[in-house]
Parts: structure tokens; sequence; C-alpha cells
């Protein structure tokens, strides 16, 4: 569990955690707050992910062996809880809340009428 941002109490999952958005942010159960992570952790673990495979796959080749390949998912997966669990949960207020509701649902429509001319 990790601390609130509004009340300080241990009470979001780390799913929700990881589900969280500016769109859909995680609740706390204690006081109602609403919070999500930054986009720049989503961001961070793609890279992340990208550059692991490529140094292990960089270390089986220059040691001509499928050994170092073996290693790549626990890395990642090592890393990508890793960070998550350091990511830091920011407070959010409900209007701005709804504001990105909007914004995705206007895009969502947005991008499927655009679809029809492609």
């Amino acid at each position: 569990m990790d601390a609130c941002p509004h009340c300080a109490a241990q009470s979001i999952s780390l799913r929700a955690k990881i589900s969280a958005d500016p769109a859909s942010p995680a609740r706390c159960p204690a006081c109602q707050g609403n919070s999500y992570v930054a986009n720049k952790v989503s961001t961070s673990i793609s890279v992340g992910i990208v550059l692991l495979g490529c140094t292990w796959g960089l270390v089986a080749a220059l040691t001509n062996s499928p050994l170092p390949l073996y290693a790549i998912i626990p890395s990642i997966a090592w890393f990508f809880f890793r960070t998550w669990r350091s990511a830091e949960l920011l407070p959010i207020d409900a209007d701005t809340v709804e504001k990105h509701r909007r914004t995705r649902q206007t895009v969502t429509l947005l991008a499927f009428l655009l679809s029809f001319f492609m």
C-alpha cells in the first residue's frame, strides 16, 4: 500500500497506483481524495525495458552464449516493480479530473470519426 497524498493514510494499492492517470485517478478509501502518477514514470519504464533488453542482448552477442537472454524477463520484472513502487502519487482535484475525462472522450471521438476517412 502507498500513502495518499491528501491524508497520508497507507490506503492506495499498487494496482490502483499503476492504473492511475489524470482522467481516471486512484481514489483513497479513507479521505476520498484523488491522486495520479505522472506520465514520465510510464515513459521511463518503457525506455528502461528497451535498454535492459538491448543490454542483455549485447551481452549475449559478445559472450556468444544464449544464457544472458534468460536474465531479460527477471530483470525487466524487477525494474518494473521497483520503478512503480518508488513512483510518487500526485494529488488532483475533481474539476481537473473531469476536464481530463472530457478531453479523453473528445480525442477518442475524433479518432473514431477520422478512422472512417482513412
